[in-house]
């Protein structure tokens, strides 16, 4: 699966509030958890972001969600726009970047 979205933030903005567990949560409102190793029982699923530019002041996340159980692939296709896009959208529309 794979979802893109352009924002209203450099990409570097964006990278750096993406991976900052604290800083995503309260944009999410959400507990974030990010850890610098993989788990000992192994992933369920691969993420992979790619940011970019996407025009003056914007960036542009690019999403790929591997290997996510079947069980699951609607509610993390509807999650991501759910509890990502839109709250991230709210969050930079009343921050500056």
């Amino acid at each position: 699966m794979g979802q893109s979205v352009v924002l209203a933030a450099p990409p570097e903005a964006l990278f750096a509030r993406y991976l900052d567990a604290q800083r995503h949560a309260a944009i999410t409102g959400m507990a974030v958890a990010i850890p610098r190793k993989p788990s000992k029982e192994g992933p369920d699923s691969t993420l992979i972001l790619g940011f970019s530019r996407a025009g003056r002041n914007k960036g542009r996340i690019d999403l790929v969600h591997l290997d996510s159980p079947k069980a699951d692939y609607q509610s993390v296709t509807e999650g991501w726009k759910a509890y990502d896009r839109r709250p991230w959208r709210a969050y930079l529309a009343r921050t500056k970047h």
